[in-house]
């Protein structure tokens, strides 16, 4: 990252997942942009559908009703992809199956499901001439190696609460860990719930102290406090220049 400005991944206030999304990935001024499209993915589609108790309850005791109909959201979600014309820099799949405390569905879905869908949702965005990103709040604890592996850009690695800079640096330091064991970029960084911008700048600047490389600032979702985003990401360029 020494000499080059931060990239700032940011998405619009009218984004909404499965439409064309406002999302800006820009190194530079935030008029030269590259654009994404999201999309929800298998996994959180049935969590929102279904609910996480029914979801439980299939994979104990339906594991083959569960497949079925995941595996109907996953060809509904990859004609979704082949459908995209003009094709996109990136398509961001979101796809949360964690808490703080861990993934909310047992190992053998995770590993045979979840993963599995991973790789044909990448497969097919890369295919189409697109980067793959993942979004998926929560800790995935040692399956970040193969999330890892599998997409090109990981967001936003939810993996604690940070309410404050005390909890946003802890959070820091275990994504920096992480991101020291797999291969993927992460995009993550910029603490609008901090509700400062002096703060906010003040992360972003230990963000880019821990110096571990493909750290992009960005957030997911709009900020709530009423902050200017285009000045505030000035604010970071001209703190880091």
């Amino acid at each position: 990252m020494a000499g080059d400005p931060p990239e700032i991944f940011l998405v619009g206030v009218d984004e909404s997942l499965g439409k064309l999304g406002d999302y800006v990935l820009s190194k530079g001024p935030l008029t030269e942009k590259r654009w994404g499209v999201s999309v929800t993915g298998p996994t959180e589609l049935l969590l929102r559908k279904m609910g996480l108790r029914t979801l439980a309850r299939l994979s104990v005791w339906e594991r083959d009703t569960l497949k079925r109909i995941h595996e109907e959201a996953l060809d509904s979600i990859l004609s979704f992809i082949r459908s995209l014309n003009p094709v996109p820099d990136f398509v961001l799949v979101a796809d949360d199956c964690a808490s703080y405390e861990g993934p909310l569905l047992p190992r053998w879905y995770i590993e045979e499901v979840y993963l599995g869908s991973h790789e044909f949702l990448a497969e097919e965005i890369r295919s189409a001439g697109a980067a793959a990103f993942l979004h998926a709040d929560g800790d995935y604890g040692p399956y970040f190696r193969e999330i890892g592996r599998i997409w090109d850009l990981i967001h936003p690695l939810d993996i604690h609460p940070r309410g404050d800079l005390t909890d946003y640096m802890s959070w820091l330091r275990a994504a920096a860990r992480i991101r020291s064991k797999i291969g993927s970029t992460i995009a993550t960084g910029i603490a609008f719930e901090l509700g400062s911008e002096e703060l906010i700048v003040r992360a972003a600047k230990e963000l880019l102290k821990l110096d571990v490389g493909d750290i992009m600032l960005s957030n997911f979702h709009p900020p709530l406090s009423g902050l200017n985003v285009r000045k505030l990401v000035g604010m970071i360029r001209d703190a880091l220049s």
